[in-house]
């Protein structure tokens, strides 16, 4: 909790390699989380001045640019982010978040079927595309896109668990499930996909069967926090399962106390 100790650390990192990122950034979101935007943006702006690829300091430049107010340009560098590295999760999570919220998710979209077009054997540019499509009239484009993407990498978690997610809200249950059961896992389905499995139960209204699945899971990886957090969600407010409750809770603590 030495702040300056910690602002004079990074500066002299920088005095020694003017051009390193991650000491840029790092000093950048110091003064950002000191509420000196100003400090954090001229940084930043003159980082990317130097190295113009860096994706990541584009990034860190926009979540500045949105406290500032400045949410047109806060989008214009998440959009050259992601041209510049189509994998930075975090970028297109608030591209789309921030997209949404300015009424112009047309231009999310647009920028990842970009992607695509460019990349198209790589199946986490098919995953971009089912994530960003997420108006109920995009279900039929999203279940393809996800599709391709299980073609391309059939073992790619991500598309299998969000192909159940979107069924679900469709309410189409059974098909949610199956997408839960890939047979390329052989019965040996990973936790989160187990995960999502009670998830889908829990989304019918099947909530005691929900609670059985995960109980299951976290039985055998027990230090499953997405599972014990849903189950307390999922108890918190049952009066005759305020024992599962403080189980799940007491979990939560011992895998995360600090959280």
């Amino acid at each position: 909790l030495d702040r300056q100790g910690e602002i004079a650390a990074l500066q002299k990192a920088l005095e020694i390699s003017p051009s390193w990122g991650k000491a840029v950034r790092q000093l950048a979101e110091v003064y950002t989380n000191s509420g000196e935007l100003e400090k954090a943006r001229t940084m930043l702006e003159q980082a990317i001045a130097q190295t113009p690829l860096d994706a990541f300091n584009y990034g860190y430049l926009a979540d500045v640019l949105w406290r500032l107010g400045e949410k047109e340009q806060a989008i214009e560098r998440l959009k050259r982010a992601v041209t510049i590295e189509p994998g930075y999760d975090w970028a297109w999570s608030y591209l789309r978040a921030w997209s949404r919220e300015l009424k112009r998710e047309d231009e999310a979209i647009t920028i990842v079927r970009e992607v695509v077009t460019k990349r198209p054997n790589e199946a986490r540019a098919w995953l971009l595309l089912a994530e960003t499509l997420n108006r109920p009239e995009d279900l039929p484009e999203q279940l393809r896109a996800l599709e391709r993407a299980n073609e391309l990498n059939p073992r790619l978690l991500e598309a299998h668990i969000r192909r159940a997610q979107v069924l679900a809200e469709a309410g189409r249950f059974d098909e949610a499930r199956a997408a839960c059961r890939p047979a390329v896992f052989n019965g040996d389905w990973p936790v989160r996909l187990r995960n999502a499995a009670a998830l889908v139960e829990a989304e019918s209204g099947n909530l005691e069967q929900a609670i059985e699945q995960m109980r299951a899971v976290v039985a055998e990886e027990p230090n499953n926090y997405e599972g014990w957090s849903r189950l307390a969600d999922w108890t918190r407010a049952d009066e005759n399962r305020r024992k599962d409750y403080l189980e799940a809770a007491t979990e939560l603590v011992r895998i995360s106390p600090n959280f």
